[in-house]
Formats: C-alpha cells, structure tokens, sequence
C-alpha cells in the first residue's frame, strides 16, 4: 500500500530539472495546485562525467512524474524569433551562427506560441538527458520570464524593463504595450558592465526615469542592490527580487535561479 501511496504521489506531480555549467537544480511541483514540494541544488563542474556522477546520487531526479520538463542552460545565447518566421525554413544557423559539432541546437517554444527560441546547449549533456529521462520535454528557461513580463506589461506597467542580473550574464527583457521589444544575454562581470547595458538599453527606448520602471532580479539581493544604488540619480521606479508583482503567489525558492522562480512561482 505505502508503494502504491508513492507512485500515485508521484504521476501527479510534475518535475523541473535544469542543468547550469556548475549545477543541477531540481524541483516537483504538486500538479493539482503547483505548489512545490521539493527542491534540490547539486552542484557540478558542469562536465558530462560530473553532471551523470552527482546525477545518479539522487535517484529521484528520474522518477516516472507526470511530467519532466528539462532546461539546459550553460550560459549561451538564444535568439527568440517571431512565430511568423518559424514557418519559413530559416535554418537555425541563421538566428544562431556558428555551430560546433559538440553543440545541440535545441527550440522552445513560448507558452503564448507567438515566438520560438532557439539556442544551443552540450550535445553530450542534452544526450545524457535523452538516455536518463522519459517522456521528458524541453524548454529554454527565458520563456517563463518572457510569458511572466507579457502578462505584466499588459496588468502592471506597460513600459518595463527586466533585468536578471547574474555573473557572469545578465539577461535584459523589454516588453511595451504587450509588445516584446527586447530579449538578449549580455555578458558581464560587476555591477557597472550591468549598469551600462541597463543604461543603453532606458535610453534606446526612451523610458523615462520618474514614470518607468526597472526590475532587477538576482540569486540574492547583493548584485541587484548595487546596480540600484548606480541608478538612484536617473530611475526611481526600481524593484529588486520583487516577484508577487509578477504574480507570485508562494514564497520564493531560496535554493533555485531566478529564471526557474519565474517557472515555478509566476507562470
């Protein structure tokens, strides 16, 4: 009975595990409130070799959940294109470049189906994933900030800008009136590469410092807090880490990234 107990607990919850180049971040999401009941942060080197060892010291990372959705994220660019061009054949060297044989060119799909994202991740990585998981699929983890600030930009605030501040990148989302104006990884190393990409972009779009808002999101408050404080003489509409104002009914993840927050907590 207590087996039975188990497996039925098991196909309704729905697991989430993303691979980082120094981590594997897991989590089950309860299906029938999306409550999270469990999470786990495994750290790695990021190789095939680690990634399979530290894999398989947690068995239940490969349970049969009703469902597993993979994200590969090794800090690579992506390119988010507009549905309209997903149809046309455009091989995804065209949105990607250059493409290394050790690499995998992978495509997700947004929630609304209005863009596609296509990005590259280890091939060896996302093969060990096709070998330990089934009936898995995956997703870039930008797509659940993208649906998150869509759908923000039409309740909240039609003009804000998204900053997910995190060395060695930073990741910069624009929406305007329901509009996606920009998504794009940036690299940096401190807060001020981070102001200046903040600074270029509220100037290209010509946002306003009293009226528009930035959002600044990190894996802790430190890194957000500094480019706030870089900011306080030209933008006073500034959030930090502030994500029930994108919908986030249950207390944050400490453990987790900021791109799987939004996953678990507002999409």
């Amino acid at each position: 009975m207590a087996d039975n107990s188990a497996n039925q607990t098991i196909a309704r919850n729905n697991a989430h595990v993303l691979f980082t180049s120094d981590a594997i971040y897991f989590a089950v999401e309860d299906e029938t409130d999306g409550r999270v009941t469990s999470s786990i942060h495994i750290d790695t080197d990021g190789s095939p070799r680690s990634v399979s060892a530290r894999f398989f010291e947690h068995p239940e990372l490969a349970l049969p959940y009703a469902d597993t959705t993979i994200y590969i994220d090794y800090g690579g660019s992506y390119c988010v294109v507009p549905e309209s061009f997903l149809s046309q054949g455009i091989p995804p060297t065209a949105w990607l470049g250059d493409i290394s044989a050790e690499t995998q060119v992978m495509e997700s799909p947004a929630a609304d189906r209005q863009y596609g994202v296509f990005y590259t991740v280890p091939r060896a990585v996302h093969e060990f994933c096709e070998r330990s998981f089934s009936l898995q699929t995956y997703r870039h983890p930008i797509t659940s900030l993208l649906s998150s600030a869509a759908a923000y930009s039409r309740q909240s605030n039609p003009r804000t800008l998204i900053a997910l501040v995190d060395t060695p990148t930073m990741d910069l989302v624009y929406y305007q009136d329901d509009r996606l104006m920009l998504a794009n990884r940036y690299s940096i190393q401190d807060e001020v590469d981070a102001l200046y990409f903040i600074s270029a972009a509220w100037r290209h779009f010509e946002l306003v410092g009293a009226q528009d808002h930035l959002a600044l999101f990190g894996r802790d408050t430190a890194l957000p807090e500094r480019v706030r404080a870089l900011l306080s003489e030209s933008v006073s509409q500034v959030s930090v880490n502030d994500y029930a104002a994108f919908g986030a009914k249950r207390t944050v993840l400490p453990d987790l990234p900021p791109l799987l927050q939004f996953r678990l907590l507002c999409v």
